[in-house]
């Protein structure tokens, strides 16, 4: 199923992209109801060049807090909202990467909640303000919505719509420009373990549902 979903997808970013320069990167992983699905905002160079999500700096940061959480690559899904490198041109005349605008966002989104419904995770972790946007409401704040459970509802284009448990993290990108947020990432990182372990322990009763549930944010979380 994700096969023809990501077959789909190529077809559409053809017909915008016609010269073939910027390929789809989708995601990869762990595809059959993981326990944890993080969904970043897109690629950037490195991705776009192995055609795989989040191995460039911003991955090596998110592996190293995976290792802490004693979480493989394999055992998760990594994706991102928008499927091709959003860049900019410098002063200097070189490529670089930018935040996806409305219009890429809008675009990909379809796919992103198909891609969902499809993998089926037992949590969304959101990296980054776009992924947050996207998924939980748009004038959310990854500044007050850092560390915190929500719950969303999920409506793809096919299918019925679902409700899935959201934890958002500030995207690993952030800690490479700004030191100041590690102490922070770790902090949520560890609320993210404890949450893993009380649902792994069956104390914690948590994966996507066909009704809309309340999850308290913060509050009820070390």
């Amino acid at each position: 199923m994700l096969g023809t979903l990501n077959a789909r997808c190529a077809e559409t970013v053809a017909s915008v992209r016609a010269d073939g320069k910027n390929p789809p990167v989708f995601g990869a992983g762990r595809s059959d109801r993981p326990g944890l699905m993080f969904v970043g905002e897109a690629p950037g160079e490195r991705e776009a060049m192995n055609g795989v999500p989040f191995v460039g700096k911003a991955g090596s940061r998110l592996t190293y807090y995976l290792d802490k959480l004693g979480i493989r690559r394999d055992e998760i899904y990594i994706t991102n909202v928008v499927k091709i490198r959003p860049t900019r041109m410098t002063k200097g005349g070189r490529t670089a990467n930018r935040a996806p605008d409305q219009a890429e966002v809008d675009m990909f989104l379809p796919f992103l909640l198909e891609e969902i419904a499809i993998v089926k995770p037992r949590l969304l972790v959101t990296l980054g303000v776009v992924a947050l946007k996207a998924l939980l409401s748009r004038d959310s704040e990854i500044k007050t919505c850092h560390g915190c459970l929500f719950q969303t509802m999920i409506c793809p284009p096919v299918g019925m719509p679902w409700s899935y448990p959201l934890f958002a993290l500030y995207h690993p990108a952030s800690l490479i420009y700004n030191h100041a947020l590690e102490a922070v990432y770790d902090h949520d990182i560890e609320r993210l373990a404890c949450l893993r372990e009380r649902w792994e322990n069956d104390t914690e009763q948590i994966g996507p549902s066909a009704e809309r549930r309340m999850i308290p944010s913060s509050a009820e979380m070390p």
